[in-house]
């Protein structure tokens, strides 16, 4: 809205007003004065003289002066009351407008705020909405994460219990292949006898389970066969000696099969000790350490396989590393040679931090290079 200054309208029209009331009183003393004049100078002679007929031009003109200026006066009077005039109607109009625009305005933003509360009260409760959805799903998230969690835990100790059942049933069935084996010669010692575990293809693993579960079943049914010649031979003599010759026959049989077996597994022992060594010389000339595996038992029964690494730079024979693997993990043991400052400081970066063996292993590797070069 334009400001408007009001003292200076009235300022203005007071003005004007004056100007008009003096000039229409100066017009109605000049023209009397004139007529008087009139008057006068017709009762006078004209034997004045030129003096006195100069001195009436003289104030002849300065009457005519004094007529004209109050029609000036008056036509700079108009002038401005027009102007003035016009600039109160173009503040009016403006007001006008101004007004009519600003009742507009004030409807169209009325509308709009009503809309816009409308718009915000829906936002509101769509938030609303959500957050309480949000909260409902984080709960259900929440249990199924629980949930996952327990299932894992129990799929990881599962996986555990069938690494070691497989690991048992291979050492059992280790164990029965070579007390069968043994038990025919007569020679079977618990003292001196030791179990290898070779590592098997799968069909020679196949072949294996399938050649002790027939012996086992040849087994069980020659001793049902011994105890029916043991009754046999309480009731009639004749009997039993043909009984006897039938279980001879039938020894004979399986010593050949026990022999043969023998001779198939001295060949793949010698075959396995012959790719193991080629394997240990290798992964020593490649990666720089001597790798033993030997299989150990936790005090909670669980078996573990246990390596122990020694590098071809180490200055002496207490410089090893052991690893336990179990279940797919790897974790490095303690001993005084990692307890030493220099190597505890790089297994706690290569391989608690960093998560790598293989960057420790190659790390001491070229410690112990230079440290034996530069020697």
């Amino acid at each position: 809205m334009v400001g408007i200054d009001w003292s200076d309208i009235v300022r203005r029209r007071k003005w004007l007003y004056g100007v008009g009331k003096w000039s229409y009183n100066v017009g109605i003393d000049h023209g009397g004065a004139d007529k008087a004049r009139q008057r006068s100078g017709s009762g006078r002679t004209v034997t004045g003289g030129l003096a006195k007929v100069r001195k009436g031009r003289r104030s002849s003109g300065e009457t005519r002066r004094r007529r004209k200026r109050p029609a000036r006066l008056r036509r700079v009077w108009l002038s401005s009351v027009t102007d003035e005039r016009d600039r109160l109607k173009n503040v009016v109009d403006e007001l006008k407008v101004q007004n009519n625009v600003a009742a507009g305005g004030d409807l169209v933003n009325g509308t709009l705020f009503k809309e816009l509360e409308s718009c915000l009260a829906k936002k509101e409760s769509y938030i609303k909405e959500l957050e309480t959805n949000l909260g409902a799903q984080k709960e259900i998230n929440s249990h199924q994460h629980n949930e996952l969690k327990g299932l894992n835990e129990r799929l990881n100790n599962e996986a555990r219990r069938i690494k070691s059942l497989e690991r048992e049933g291979d050492r059992l069935r280790s164990e029965i292949s070579l007390l069968e084996s043994k038990l025919g010669h007569g020679d079977f010692s618990s003292a001196n006898t030791k179990v290898l575990r070779m590592v098997n293809t799968l069909a020679v693993d196949n072949e294996a389970k399938q050649t002790i579960d027939a012996l086992q079943s040849e087994l069980q049914k020659t001793k049902e066969k011994l105890q029916a010649v043991e009754e046999l031979k309480k009731q009639s003599g004749d009997a039993g000696t043909l009984v006897d010759s039938y279980i001879s026959g039938k020894i004979v049989q399986y010593k050949e099969q026990i022999a043969t077996l023998e001779k198939r597994e001295e060949r793949y022992k010698t075959v396995f000790a012959d790719k193991i060594s080629v394997f240990r010389r290798a992964c020593c000339e490649l990666f720089g350490y001597k790798i033993v595996m030997d299989d150990h038992q936790r005090s909670d029964g669980i078996p573990v396989t246990r390596f122990t690494l020694q590098s071809i730079y180490a200055q002496s024979d207490d410089e090893k590393l052991q690893f336990e693997y179990e279940s797919g993990n790897t974790n490095i043991l303690v001993n005084d040679y990692t307890s030493q400052p220099e190597i505890s400081r790089q297994v706690d970066i290569f391989i608690r931090k960093m998560n790598s063996i293989p960057a420790f292993t190659a790390n001491l590797t070229m410690e112990s290079f230079n440290k034996r070069t530069l020697s």
